[in-house]
Order: C-alpha cells, then structure tokens, then sequence
C-alpha cells in the first residue's frame, strides 16, 4: 500500500503575488516525517497509516498485489477509520495518477461524496 502525506498551509492570505507559508501548528507523526510524497507500507505496519479517514488503492490490479492480505490482516480491521466506517477505496489512475483539472475534480468529488454525502 502506499501511503501520501499532506501538507498543511497556513490560513492567512498570502500577500499579493506571495506563495502560501507551509506552517507546522503541531509536530507530525513519525511516520508524517517523510521528504517523499509516499512511501510504502507492508501489511505488518499498516496501522502506522491510522487517521480520521483513510483512502485507499493500489496500482495496477488488486490480485497483482498485496491489497487482499492488507484488508484482511488483523491489523487492518483496528484502524480508526475502518472501525469507524470512514475507510474508502480510491481509484489509483485518478486519485494518485490522474494529473490535471478533470483528475483533481474527480477527487473533489470523490470526497463530497465520502466526506458529506447529500451535501
């Protein structure tokens, strides 16, 4: 599985022409800590991967992967977004590869969707 951090931006508006402060309000998990936009995760360290939400996909088939093993690990099943209902499956080609306006609002539908749904 692979795993795609975020980066959090201050909510004050940038000055005219400025690009927007990355800020850190508090300090990010270890396993956050990463320079990389992902990073692989094996199905014994999944629960490294824990948040409100997660959002999950693999690349290329499922049966070419180890997608199966995760979901039915022991581990899998005591994530906070599993248990509170809030882990969803994602498109690989749109959600990690798309590039693009139509990619990114596929995704922001996507999350309407999960996120608040009838909204």
């Amino acid at each position: 599985m692979r795993v795609c951090r975020k980066t959090a931006l201050s909510s004050t508006p940038p000055r005219s022409g400025a690009t927007p402060r990355r800020t850190r309000s508090r300090r990010l998990p270890r396993i956050e800590q990463v320079k990389e936009l992902a990073v692989e995760i094996s199905p014994e360290q999944i629960d490294k991967a824990d948040a409100d939400w997660v959002f999950y996909g693999v690349y290329g088939t499922p049966s070419s992967t180890n997608q199966d093993a995760v979901l039915d690990g022991p581990l899998w099943k005591t994530l906070g977004a599993v248990t509170s209902g809030q882990a969803r499956p994602v498109s690989d080609e749109t959600w990690f590869l798309g590039l693009g306006v139509t990619a990114a609002n596929a995704v922001l539908a996507d999350l309407k969707n999960f996120v608040a749904p009838g909204a």
